[in-house]
């Protein structure tokens, strides 16, 4: 069971709460008893509070927000974690969003209400279909109007003496009545919110009809909208993939009117998207013009279905990096070399940008370069050619904020030097001041200091000798970018259709882009 649904921000304050039960508890009391038994509970995904309840956690990854639930111990971690992770998505197609703001919560707390009052019923899950939702739960601007004629159907039902007991009857029979009069799921839109462009003329449900989609619906502007995702996660070790994978989605934002069908051509090369690493939308798996036995096995080209009204999540899928597919992790490359300079202690990131007749350029590169956690001291930077860097020592990393675009052909240096404490820059064992600049034989030639030069060049040498060489190069590198126009595995639409759909000729877009996820060199 589902006892309670928290909406946090990244700082743990609560934005919205929902409760299946009359008496739950706060998240700031859950804060406590979660830390009274583990100071680390924060960065696990599930945690018991006792014999009888458990706390889990999903990080949304387009909002910065957080989503915690309190669940009985009788749930699968896993199925609790899935749900949270559909809800998020739900919201989203919900409010037409790519990401949920702290400002948008707080500005539908009521409509939040009641979307999560549809969505469970009894603890558990009941409804996660967005259309379905719409309906049920119209836009903020209509809910007066909803409220004053539901107000006055009721009034003008319980006048009518004969009609008192079946309107009852009806309203608890039923979890989707078919009465104008009672049933939120069937409000008109339009009245409320009419003459607007790509408006629905109408939003209703229909039982009887395609659960995922709204029932004679109306557009002014046909338009079909295909984004098509990747996401690359993997692990370099010296110029060779360790491990990795591909993460890609197929969203659709549809708003066609009437009932139209959507033909869809896709070209997979050589991946198979398989039932093993893909889940489809019900819309798919339910038409009888998908061959089932080629989703199973990932061998269809050609998808046939009735699309949901809005954004929708089409498909999930899954690609493995190995020897054979690995040989480029798409256009951005990085490459590492350590054990530079006279002491062993500078570095340099060389990035390239490979070439491409579809991507113009890439966006937002930046790297994360983590030290060693035993390295104390500073790294100081000797050449840079793009962007700016930004070291933060207190946590061992560097960040190398590149050129916001850069264009295929192009290569990024970036040179360092790190400086152990007491070495250049800092005090060393005799504490004698050591000049940034200076070397061992700069101090030589000085006759008039001859103790002090000596002194400060075993300083020098013996800090060096007792730094393991180890210490002084990036653990690890992570590296963030995305493009548009063309995804790593080479996936891409061949062609899409609509038919039976009414009005003006649809207008049909996709849109592809590649990001990177973990995306490490060491």
């Amino acid at each position: 069971m589902i006892v309670s649904i928290y909406i946090n921000d990244r700082r743990q304050d609560t934005l919205f709460q929902y409760s299946n039960v009359a008496e739950c508890p706060t998240f700031r009391q859950l804060m406590n008893k979660l830390q009274s038994k583990d100071a680390e509970w924060e960065q696990r995904y599930c945690s018991e509070l006792n014999s009888e309840l458990k706390v889990c956690k999903y990080t949304s990854p387009s909002s910065s927000i957080i989503y915690w639930c309190l669940s009985s111990t009788s749930e699968s971690s896993m199925s609790v974690i899935s749900l949270l992770e559909e809800i998020d998505l739900l919201l989203l197609q919900y409010f037409d969003k790519t990401q949920l703001s702290k400002v948008k919560i707080n500005n539908n707390l009521d409509r939040l209400a009641m979307v999560f009052h549809c969505i469970f019923d009894g603890g558990n899950p009941a409804i996660l279909e967005s259309n379905r939702l719409k309906a049920m739960v119209p836009a903020k601007n209509d809910l007066a109007k909803m409220i004053k004629n539901t107000t006055h159907s009721i009034t003008k039902t319980l006048q009518q003496s004969e009609g008192t007991s079946s309107f009852f009857q009806g309203a608890t029979n039923s979890r989707y009545p078919r009465s104008s009069s009672s049933s939120i799921s069937s409000f008109n839109v339009a009245g409320a919110a009419s003459g607007g462009s790509g408006t629905p003329a109408v939003q209703s449900v229909d039982e009887s009809g395609i659960p995922w989609r709204m029932n004679a619906v109306n557009y002014s502007n046909n338009e079909l909208f295909i984004d098509m995702v990747e996401e690359v996660h993997a692990s370099v070790k010296r110029g060779k993939l360790v491990t990795g994978y591909i993460k890609g989605q197929i969203d659709l934002n549809s708003h066609l009117s009437g009932q139209p069908l959507v033909e869809m051509d896709l070209d997979l090369l050589d991946h198979k998207l398989s039932h093993l690493n893909s889940t489809f939308h019900r819309c798919i798996l339910e038409d009888k013009a998908n061959n089932l036995n080629d989703l199973i096995e990932g061998k269809f080209k050609r998808l046939s279905f009735v699309p949901p009204d809005g954004r929708t999540r089409l498909c999930d899928y899954t690609i493995p990096l190995n020897a054979r597919n690995s040989s480029s992790l798409g256009l951005v490359n990085v490459n590492l070399q350590t054990g530079l300079g006279r002491r062993s202690d500078e570095f340099e990131i060389r990035v390239t940008v490979g070439m491409s007749t579809k991507v113009s350029e890439v966006e937002n590169i930046n790297l994360t370069i983590k030290m060693n956690r035993n390295f104390k001291g500073s790294v100081r930077v000797m050449r840079n050619t793009h962007g700016g860097v930004e070291t933060n020592m207190s946590r061992s990393e560097l960040h190398w904020h590149l050129d916001k675009n850069m264009v295929g052909g192009s290569m990024a240096v970036l040179r360092c030097i790190a400086e152990p404490e007491g070495a250049a820059g800092t005090t060393g064992n005799s504490g004698t001041l050591v000049p940034e600049h200076a070397s061992p034989e700069d101090y030589r030639t000085n006759s008039s200091t001859p103790h002090t030069t000596a002194t400060t060049t075993a300083a020098i040498a013996g800090q060096h000798d007792t730094v393991p060489v180890s210490l002084l190069k990036p653990a690890y590198i992570n590296c963030h970018y995305q493009h548009q126009s063309e995804l790593l595995s080479g996936i891409k639409l061949k062609s899409i259709d609509v038919v039976n759909t009414s009005g003006a000729k649809p207008f049909k877009g996709v849109k592809y882009t590649t990001k990177t996820g973990t995306l490490e060199y060491r």
